[in-house]
Protein backbone atom coordinates (compact mmCIF):
# COMPACT_ATOMS: atom_id res chain seq x y z
CA UNK A 1 0.00 0.00 0.00
CA UNK A 2 1.72 3.27 -0.81
CA UNK A 3 0.55 6.40 1.12
CA UNK A 4 -1.30 8.85 -0.42
CA UNK A 5 1.13 12.40 -1.48
CA UNK A 6 -1.67 14.48 0.85
CA UNK A 7 -0.81 12.58 3.48
CA UNK A 8 2.64 12.51 2.70
CA UNK A 9 3.04 16.48 2.58
CA UNK A 10 1.20 16.66 5.79
CA UNK A 11 3.30 14.21 7.32
CA UNK A 12 6.04 16.15 6.45
CA UNK A 13 4.80 19.55 7.05
CA UNK A 14 4.50 18.31 10.55
CA UNK A 15 7.83 16.81 11.08
CA UNK A 16 9.52 19.49 9.69
CA UNK A 17 7.61 22.06 12.11
CA UNK A 18 8.54 19.92 14.83
CA UNK A 19 12.28 19.51 13.77
CA UNK A 20 11.65 23.54 13.77
CA UNK A 21 10.66 24.40 17.17
CA UNK A 22 13.15 22.12 18.51
CA UNK A 23 16.13 24.18 16.72
CA UNK A 24 14.44 27.17 18.40
CA UNK A 25 13.81 25.76 21.70
CA UNK A 26 18.02 26.69 22.03
CA UNK A 27 18.65 22.86 23.33
CA UNK A 28 20.54 22.03 20.15
CA UNK A 29 23.66 23.46 18.54
CA UNK A 30 23.18 22.14 15.18
CA UNK A 31 20.98 19.87 12.97
CA UNK A 32 22.46 16.93 13.43
CA UNK A 33 21.16 16.52 16.67
CA UNK A 34 17.84 17.36 16.10
CA UNK A 35 17.90 14.85 12.58
CA UNK A 36 19.11 12.25 15.34
CA UNK A 37 16.05 13.17 17.43
CA UNK A 38 13.60 13.32 14.82
CA UNK A 39 15.17 9.67 12.87
CA UNK A 40 14.65 8.25 16.44
CA UNK A 41 10.77 9.46 16.66
CA UNK A 42 9.40 8.97 13.41
CA UNK A 43 9.86 6.29 10.15
CA UNK A 44 13.59 6.55 9.53
CA UNK A 45 13.29 6.26 5.43
CA UNK A 46 10.93 9.09 5.29
CA UNK A 47 12.74 11.39 7.89
CA UNK A 48 16.38 11.02 6.68
CA UNK A 49 15.03 12.06 3.05
CA UNK A 50 13.30 15.01 3.91
CA UNK A 51 16.85 15.81 6.15
CA UNK A 52 18.70 15.63 2.85
CA UNK A 53 17.88 18.86 1.78
CA UNK A 54 20.32 21.25 2.12
CA UNK A 55 18.23 24.20 2.61
CA UNK A 56 16.37 22.79 5.75
CA UNK A 57 19.78 21.59 7.24
CA UNK A 58 20.77 25.46 6.94
CA UNK A 59 17.78 26.78 8.28
CA UNK A 60 17.50 24.51 11.08
CA UNK A 61 21.47 25.38 12.14
CA UNK A 62 20.56 28.96 11.84
CA UNK A 63 17.36 28.86 13.86
CA UNK A 64 19.41 26.90 15.88
CA UNK A 65 22.04 29.40 16.19
CA UNK A 66 19.57 32.52 16.69
CA UNK A 67 18.04 30.49 19.68
CA UNK A 68 21.21 29.86 21.66
CA UNK A 69 22.79 33.78 20.98
CA UNK A 70 18.85 35.44 22.37
CA UNK A 71 16.72 35.12 25.22
CA UNK A 72 12.67 34.92 24.68
CA UNK A 73 10.54 33.51 21.61
CA UNK A 74 11.68 33.91 18.08
CA UNK A 75 9.87 34.33 14.89
CA UNK A 76 8.45 32.27 12.55
CA UNK A 77 10.76 31.09 9.86
CA UNK A 78 9.15 29.24 7.95
CA UNK A 79 9.49 27.73 4.61
CA UNK A 80 6.27 27.24 3.03
CA UNK A 81 6.77 28.01 0.05
CA UNK A 82 9.62 25.72 -0.37
CA UNK A 83 7.15 22.75 1.57
CA UNK A 84 4.08 23.51 -1.05
CA UNK A 85 6.67 23.72 -4.09
CA UNK A 86 8.34 20.35 -2.57
CA UNK A 87 4.83 18.61 -2.75
CA UNK A 88 3.33 20.23 -5.77
CA UNK A 89 7.01 18.29 -8.11
CA UNK A 90 6.25 15.29 -5.99
CA UNK A 91 9.95 15.55 -4.19
CA UNK A 92 8.35 14.55 -0.88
Amino acid sequence: MTIKSDVLCRTRGQVLNRARDLARSGEHADHQTIIALMIAREDFALVRRWFEDRAICAQLDKLCARARNREGPLPELAARRTRRLACDQGIV
